[in-house]
């Protein structure tokens, strides 16, 4: 498929965020007419391919709080709604910023969550209707903030997770690994977390 989705937002009369998502192809000349996705107050969609559909994942702020999980929607290949947003994570007060990586037929997910007491990173896989077909996996274990992961592949299958931590009372950027060597039946993080250094 040589589609591309967008999911993006759009401030109502009222002033509230709605969702959006449209399609195009790789060439930008053949624009679909937007689709809403019904949900409130939604924040920072990001998009995943996976095969004939998209999934569009995103946390809700209302701008006083954010909500306790990871959503997520899919789409068909032309932009329609094919099942409705549905939590993804669950067993925190709040949850925020996630990033997805696509294998085609199933994706990883990593967000933060403040389930043991800071925002820490964690890790899933799920198939093409948002089922998970790994258990949660704890990424970072501190005692600051870690959040805004970002995800990128290595040759051979694995992801490099760069994400930021406030450790030492300022924020720093730090990579680690995931290794897929089980081809994904299980996730397994580096043994180690490295800081980048500032240039």
């Amino acid at each position: 498929d040589d589609g591309v989705g967008i999911a993006f937002l759009v401030l109502d009369p009222a002033d509230r965020a709605r969702l959006q998502f449209m399609t195009t192809s790789r060439t930008f000349d053949k624009l679909s007419a937007p689709t809403s996705i019904d949900f409130d107050d939604p924040d920072s969609p990001v998009v995943t391919a996976l095969g004939d559909q998209y999934v569009v994942t995103f946390h809700s702020d209302n701008g006083v709080v954010i909500g306790p999980s990871i959503f997520g929607a899919v789409l068909d290949a032309k932009g329609a709604v094919v099942r409705a947003p549905v939590s993804m994570t669950a067993g925190a007060a709040h949850a925020r910023g996630n990033a997805t990586y696509s294998y085609g037929d199933r994706f990883v997910m990593v967000w933060a969550d403040d389930r043991s007491g800071t925002y820490q990173l964690y890790a899933q896989t799920f198939d093409k209707k948002l089922s998970p077909l790994t258990q949660v996996l704890r990424l970072t274990n501190t005692q600051s903030l870690t959040l805004d992961p970002a995800l990128a592949p290595s040759s051979d299958g694995g992801l490099g997770v760069l994400y930021s931590d406030q450790g030492t009372g300022d924020f720093q950027t730090f990579f680690m690994r995931l290794d897929a060597r089980a081809g994904y039946s299980n996730l397994m993080p580096a043994l180690q977390s490295s800081r980048m250094k500032n240039v």
